[in-house]
């Protein structure tokens, strides 16, 4: 206990002689980030001065993204080369320039991205392309098979079962870990 008295009163001596803003270099930022990381929020409020809690703990949330960026999985450095195939199949495409925000070009894809985002992905936490895939997978199974449509007369687009089942229990079933729901009879 003594010692970090020892320390505080030490550091406040120490800060009084020092220019206003330190300069820190990035093995220092993410030190400090570290520990920070470790105190929590609360405690580095009130021991914090080389910068703002908030600062040091996005120094933090950096150092982890940069941790975990995917870069030590690449074999490549940057972008994989396109096939000669593809780069004459790209040259005879002309481009057409579309006014911004004009969902009325493709209102079906326009309308199906709102539904993906607004039912699906603005809801999971996404660790890279393999999960997206999966949830968007999932919910295109989802979305033709069990989902109903209020604008086709609230029918299945694609129903599973061609025989309409008509007695059984309604079970609830789920996609994504309960995120999309569905009832279906079960089979007598």
């Amino acid at each position: 206990m003594l010692r970090n008295e020892y320390l505080v009163a030490e550091n406040r001596i120490l800060r009084a002689r020092l220019p206003s803003r330190l300069r820190l270099s990035d093995a220092e930022r993410s030190t400090l980030a570290e520990i920070a990381n470790r105190l929590g929020r609360k405690a580095l409020k009130e021991i914090a001065r080389s910068a703002q809690p908030d600062t040091i703990l996005a120094w933090y949330q950096r150092l982890v993204a940069q941790k975990f960026n995917g870069s030590r999985r690449r074999s490549y450095p940057g972008r994989p080369r396109v096939s000669p195939e593809v780069e004459a199949l790209a040259g005879g495409v002309t481009c057409v320039a579309l006014p911004a925000h004009s969902p009325n070009l493709n209102c079906y894809a326009e309308r199906w991205v709102r539904s993906v985002k607004s039912e699906c992905v603005s809801k999971l936490i996404l660790f890279g392309e393999r999960s997206l895939r999966r949830a968007l997978t999932e919910y295109v199974a989802h979305f033709h098979a069990e989902r109903n449509h209020q604008g086709k007369g609230n029918v299945l687009l694609f129903p599973q079962d061609l025989a309409k089942r008509t007695t059984g229990s309604v079970q609830c079933r789920e996609r994504l870990g309960g995120l999309l729901r569905y009832y279906d009879r079960e089979a007598a």
